[in-house]
């Protein structure tokens, strides 16, 4: 669109349909959403017949520390009143609209603790095939003078490695589909949401961390390393010579 275009809103939550013309735009720094449309609100005031009347004020806070104390204040203003107030974070704003589409924390919660206990069994799976593959070279360790400590060390020591690696893959998977994820968000109803989505390094880390951990817990009781480092190869028949 153009400067002087002219834009239909058709009215859900309000009953009216508002004709604007376009007069500027705005371009925000990355990660900012750059799509939403201001126009003045005397304009659907006029329109519903009902001036002064608003359902959200934003209010900038001088510091985080405030807030608790600045949500009390202007709760308490209003309190008794015929418009009594209902102030809380944006944090607790955004997620108020996603408690609507269900309970959401419980969906991400039993699917991640699904996807965390099937990564446990099957890297403890993994772990064992590849313990009772080399049974032979446990043998021959084993054999030279290497303690079964050693061994099952080494064991754990690879399959945390294989674990650190998948991770870091994985994070790296998740950093560069974050731009993918950010357009598809806009181009659906979770645009506000999900504008300017990037993977944070707080959460790229501890996926880096729970990801190499779990292998770590699933090698440490494997039940084929254990058989394994403690077998003995049978040896072939005696040659005779």
């Amino acid at each position: 669109m153009v400067i002087g275009d002219t834009i239909t809103l058709q009215g859900i939550i309000y009953p009216v349909s508002l004709e604007l013309n376009l007069r500027a735009a705005y371009h925000a720094k990355e990660g900012t959403d750059n799509q939403t449309l201001y126009y003045h609100q005397k304009y659907i005031d006029e329109s519903l017949g009902s001036p002064g009347l608003i359902g959200v004020v934003s209010v900038r806070a001088t510091d985080a520390d405030v807030v608790p104390s600045l949500i009390s204040r202007i709760d308490g203003k209003f309190e008794n009143s015929d418009f009594e107030t209902l102030t809380e974070t944006e944090r607790s704003f955004q997620l108020g609209f996603l408690k609507m589409m269900g309970n959401i924390t419980y969906l991400i919660r039993s699917i991640t603790t699904a996807v965390a206990i099937t990564m446990l069994l099957v890297a403890a799976n993994t772990t064992a095939m590849a313990a009772r593959e080399r049974a032979y070279e446990i043998g021959v360790m084993k054999a030279i003078g290497f303690p079964i400590q050693s061994v099952l060390g080494l064991l754990i020591a690879e399959a945390t490695l294989v674990g650190f690696v998948g991770s870091a893959i994985g994070v790296g998977l998740a950093y560069a589909a974050a731009p993918a994820v950010n357009w598809l968000g806009q181009l659906s109803f979770m645009s506000y949401f999900l504008y300017g989505y990037t993977l944070n390094p707080v959460v790229a880390g501890s996926a880096l961390a729970i990801g190499t951990l779990v292998t770590l817990v699933a090698a440490l009781f494997p039940a084929g390393a254990s058989r394994a480092s403690r077998s003995r190869r049978r040896s072939a028949a005696p040659h005779s010579w």
